[in-house]
């Protein structure tokens, strides 16, 4: 099926939870919040290749949703908007490549875990350097001698690898929900009168966006007091000037001049877009009304009992019941 209004809905209830579920899903303390985004994101890549059958959608309408990012979130990291266009790039190759719509639910969801928990493990290496995995050795080998046991292993390599089977049991249960697509997208009967909220209130950020001077003014402040503080360790005022050196090049150079040229290439892509951004700008407010009510009608019923912390707001049972209100109301 390639139907226009389904790709502008689907694209616009990916734009949300770039620009408006994070809020919520703080605002809600759910545990996890930076897996369950992942997710959402893998999830609208495999509904879009469900419900237009083209792994070029997904491009398409990564584009848009980076678009909307930058005119709705213009102060978001720029980690974040290369973690999107990784996720988007991925989802366009596996959909093109791999064969089966559920081996290839299972292959991106898995694929975006692992590579949003790797590229955590390489910023900590490269920042700090293998020093700081040595580090976290010899702390956990402290801490644990007073009980006897022995340094037998690499206390950082199981932190690595626990870490690590987090995000691919993650991996495993967005593939497993974005793999049962195909049984969510019948539409379901309308609800009572007044179910949908007409509004919905965007929560708060608390206090203002800090000043560009900020970061480079508290970088050097660091580097000049490590470098004078006779008590640290050789190693560990190495370790501490070294993170400190990257990461003021990185905000005052490096991530300046990425963003200008990321962001000029998105405004020049938006010109000729136009029309699609304003008919997904249309389905926005219907969009975050559907992601509410969604949410709202998600919680655990009655009849539950004992087995309600299934349902809990990090549960897998209210995310799947979550994730398929909303398919069947958008589509």
């Amino acid at each position: 099926m390639n139907d226009p209004n389904r790709f502008y809905r689907i694209t616009a209830l990916w734009v949300i939870s770039e620009t408006f579920v994070g809020g919520v899903l703080h605002a809600v303390r759910m545990p996890l919040t930076g897996i369950v985004l992942a997710g959402l994101a893998v999830f609208w890549m495999c509904l879009l290749r469900h419900q237009t059958g083209r792994a070029e959608s997904i491009l398409r309408a990564l584009v848009l949703v980076m678009i909307f990012k930058m005119l709705l979130s213009p102060h978001a990291p720029l980690g974040a908007f290369l973690s999107v266009g990784l996720q988007g790039l991925a989802g366009y190759l596996v959909f093109r490549f791999v064969p089966g719509f559920r081996v290839g639910a299972y292959a991106l969801a898995l694929f975006a875990y692992v590579q949003s928990a790797l590229m955590r493990v390489v910023t900590l290496t490269v920042i700090f350097g293998m020093g700081f995995w040595e580090a976290v050795d010899v702390f956990v080998a402290q801490i644990l001698a007073p009980t006897g046991v022995e340094p037998g292993v690499s206390w950082a390599g199981v932190l690595v690898a626990a870490y690590l089977a987090l995000y691919v049991g993650g991996g495993v249960v967005a593939g497993y929900l974005c793999a049962r697509i195909p049984q969510w997208y019948e539409p379901l009967a309308p609800t009572p009168e007044g179910a949908v909220p007409e509004e919905v209130e965007r929560p708060e950020v608390a206090g203002r966006r800090r000043p560009r001077w900020l970061v480079p003014l508290g970088g050097a402040a660091l580097l000049i007091g490590v470098s004078f503080v006779p008590i640290l360790p050789d190693g560990f005022r190495a370790m501490l000037l070294r993170g400190g050196i990257i990461l003021l090049v990185w905000f005052t150079v490096v991530a300046p001049l990425l963003r200008i040229v990321l962001f000029r290439w998105l405004r020049k892509r938006g010109s000729r877009l136009s029309g699609e951004i304003q008919a997904i700008a249309a389905l926005l407010p219907e969009a975050e009304r559907i992601v509410v009510r969604a949410w709202r009608q998600s919680a655990a019923p009655a009849s539950e009992g004992r087995r309600r912390w299934i349902w809990a707001p990090g549960g897998v049972a209210r995310l799947s019941r979550f994730l398929q209100l909303t398919v069947r109301y958008s589509l």
